[in-house]
C-alpha cells in the first residue's frame, strides 16, 4: 500500500521560510519556529507579493491581502504542496504563531490533499486572555524559577490573544499599615497605575527606583507579548487609595474611604476623580505608560475592593461617601446613584481618550458587579471603547440568573463556572445592544 503524503512529509521538504523584513515581530517568531522544526532557514526575502512557487520555499505573511477578499478577519489561510512550496497568511498577524504550533503538533498527520488547493482556518476566539493572570502579574509571579518567556510562549500556543502585563517587580507593594494589619497584602495584585509612573501631582510618593523596577517588569512582559503576537494590557484596581502624605499636601483632593473596616486598622482614601486635576493626573499616567509601551491595547478596571472604589457608589464598604465636588446634601438615592455613575463613566472616558492618543484601538473595560447601585447608568453609558467583562449581562450586582444543573435551588456558585452551561434568554438581546453601541463584552 502506498504511503499517503502528509503535511509532515511536505514540511520536511521546506528549506527556506521567507518573511518580509518589516513584518511584525510575531511573523519572525513564527518563521523561526517553523524553520527550526523543518530544518530550514529564515530568509527576509518577501516584498508583500508572492512569487511563483519554488520547491522547498514557504512564505509567512501577516496579511490576507494575497488571498482574496472573501476570507474573514481572524482567520489563517494555508496552501502547501508536497514539495514544500506554499504559504501561510493570517489576519491579524497574531494568529500566525499559535497556528504554526497547531500545524506541526495537531495537523502534521493529515493528508496533504486537505491543504494543496488552499484552506481557510477560522480562529475560535477574537479575544482570549487569562483574566487575573496569577502566575505572570499576580501573587504567583514570585514563585521560584518562574520562566516568563516560557510561560508567555505557552499562552500563545494555547491561542491567547491578549495578556496582562502590569505586575510588581517586588514581592509586595510599598503600602504599609499598623503592626499586625493584613491589609497591605491586598496591594500586591492588580497594581494601580501609580505603581509604575508618576506625575507632577504625586511625584515623590513612591521612590523612583521602585517605580522604575515595576515599569521595567511591565515593559519586559509587553515585549514578550509582542514577540508572540499578543496584545498587552493592564488590569488595575482603581481608583486606588494613596498614602496619607498626599492629603497632607492636597487636603482638598481627598476622595472616598475605600478600605474594608473589618480588615483594616486605619482608613484608606483615594483621590477625588470628580476634580479635574485628578482626572488629568490619571490621563497623564496613561499617556506615560503608552509612551513606554505603545502596543498597550486595554485597561481593565476592577474596583470596590483591595483599597479601590468610586465615590458615592452604593457598594463602598463604609457606605456612600466621597469628596465635596460630586454631590451636595439633600439628594435622594436616585440622584446620588446618577451622579456616582456618571462620575465613573467620565473617568473611564478620560482613560480611554488618553490611551487613544497613541493607540486608536485602546479600550477600557470594567466589571459591573460593584455598580449594582449604579448599574443602569453605567450600562447606558457604554460605547466605543467603553466595555464590560462579566459572566452575565443579565445579572445586577452578584445575583446570577443561573442555577446549578442538578440542584436548581442553588445559585451560590461562582459566576462563569462550569455549571453555567447555557445562556439566559436576555443575554443575546443585551449583547446585541452593546455591539450596536460599538461596545463589547
Amino acid at each position: 500500500m502506498l504511503h499517503e503524503l502528509t503535511i509532515a512529509d511536505a514540511l520536511s521538504q521546506v528549506r527556506s521560510v521567507r518573511v518580509e523584513e518589516s513584518a511584525p515581530q510575531v511573523v519572525h517568531t513564527a518563521a523561526a519556529e517553523l524553520a527550526l522544526a523543518c530544518g530550514g532557514v529564515v530568509e527576509a526575502g518577501l516584498t508583500g507579493e508572492l512569487a511563483r512557487p519554488e520547491p522547498g520555499v514557504f512564505s509567512l505573511l501577516g496579511s490576507l491581502d494575497v488571498v482574496n477578499d472573501t476570507v474573514d478577519d481572524h482567520s489563517v489561510y494555508l496552501r502547501l504542496a508536497g514539495d514544500g512550496s506554499g504559504y501561510l497568511a493570517a489576519r491579524p498577524p497574531r494568529n500566525l504563531f499559535p497556528f504554526v504550533t497547531h500545524l506541526m503538533r495537531d495537523l502534521a498527520n493529515d493528508s496533504i490533499a486537505s491543504v494543496e488547493q488552499g484552506r481557510v482556518f477560522r480562529a475560535a476566539f477574537e479575544w482570549l486572555r487569562s483574566t487575573y493572570d496569577f502566575f505572570l502579574t499576580q501573587e504567583g509571579r514570585i514563585q521560584r524559577r518562574l520562566d516568563r518567556a516560557t510561560y508567555v510562549r505557552r499562552l500563545a500556543e494555547s491561542g491567547f490573544t491578549h495578556m496582562e502585563v502590569n505586575g510588581l517587580a517586588f514581592r509586595a507593594g510599598l503600602e504599609s499599615g499598623p503592626p499586625g494589619e493584613a491589609y497591605p497584602m491586598f496591594y500586591t495584585y492588580c497594581p494601580a497605575l501609580d505603581q509604575f509612573v508618576s506625575t507632577d501631582l504625586n511625584e515623590g510618593l513612591y521612590p523612583t527606583e521602585y517605580l522604575s523596577a515595576n515599569l521595567e517588569y511591565l515593559r519586559r512582559n509587553a515585549e514578550l507579548a509582542r514577540d508572540y503576537g499578543m496584545v498587552p494590557g493592564l488590569l488595575c484596581f482603581e481608583p486606588r487609595s494613596v498614602p496619607e502624605e498626599f492629603f497632607d499636601r492636597y487636603p482638598m483632593l481627598r476622595g472616598a474611604r475605600v478600605d474594608h473596616p473589618f480588615r483594616s486598622f486605619k482608613p484608606r482614601y483615594n483621590m477625588t476623580i470628580a476634580h479635574p486635576l485628578v482626572r488629568e493626573h490619571y490621563a497623564e499616567m496613561v499617556r506615560k505608560l503608552m509612551r513606554e509601551v505603545p502596543e498597550l491595547g486595554f485597561l481593565s478596571i476592577w474596583t470596590n475592593d483591595s483599597g479601590a472604589g468610586f465615590e458615592h457608589t452604593q457598594s463602598l464598604y463604609v457606605g456612600r461617601n466621597g469628596g465635596a465636588y460630586l454631590i451636595r446634601e439633600w439628594k435622594d438615592e436616585r440622584a446620588i446613584a446618577e451622579a456616582a455613575g456618571r462620575n465613573a463613566l467620565r473617568f473611564f472616558e478620560v482613560l480611554r481618550d488618553a490611551g487613544r492618543e497613541t493607540n486608536p484601538d485602546f479600550r477600557v473595560l470594567t466589571r459591573l458587579e460593584s455598580f449594582y447601585g449604579e448599574h443602569d447608568v453605567i450600562w447606558n453609558g457604554l460605547g466605543d471603547g467603553l466595555e464590560v467583562e462579566t459572566a452575565s449581562l443579565v445579572a445586577k450586582g452578584w445575583e446570577m440568573p443561573y442555577a446549578h444543573p442538578r440542584y436548581p435551588d442553588s445559585k451560590s456558585f461562582v459566576a462563569g463556572s462550569v455549571y453555567q452551561l447555557s445562556c439566559a434568554p436576555d443575554e443575546r438581546r443585551l449583547y446585541g445592544r452593546i455591539r450596536r453601541l460599538r461596545s463589547r463584552m
